[in-house]
């Protein structure tokens, strides 16, 4: 399965049956950019426009939201090998550190 984020949806391509699902994110301002797969195939996005990171579940498509403090604005992120999350921040130019309850 191939993840991908656009402006205003997550997507996922079944490289298997070239299905292509497509699922709108939460919020005008969401703008999903940067994504990583964590060890147990769930993809993970920035937020970009808010100060949230979200997961969407691969099976039904479902988007949970993680907020981050006031006035973040998450832009990349990476997953370790033991799944911690770890962003950086556009707005603050900062390190996002390690965010471990969100990858389970």
């Amino acid at each position: 399965m191939v993840h991908r984020s656009s402006s205003k949806h997550g997507w996922s391509l079944n490289p298997h049956t070239g299905k292509v699902d497509l699922k709108a994110v939460q919020g005008q301002r969401a703008l999903p950019y940067g994504i990583a797969v964590n060890s147990k195939g769930v993809p993970f996005f920035c937020e970009f426009g808010t100060n949230k990171m979200a997961k969407i579940d691969p099976q039904t498509m479902a988007i949970t939201e993680f907020p981050l403090p006031e006035g973040a604005r998450p832009r990349r992120m990476a997953i370790d090998a033991e799944d911690r999350i770890y962003f950086t921040d556009y707005e603050g130019g900062i390190w996002g550190g390690s965010i471990p309850r969100l990858a389970r």
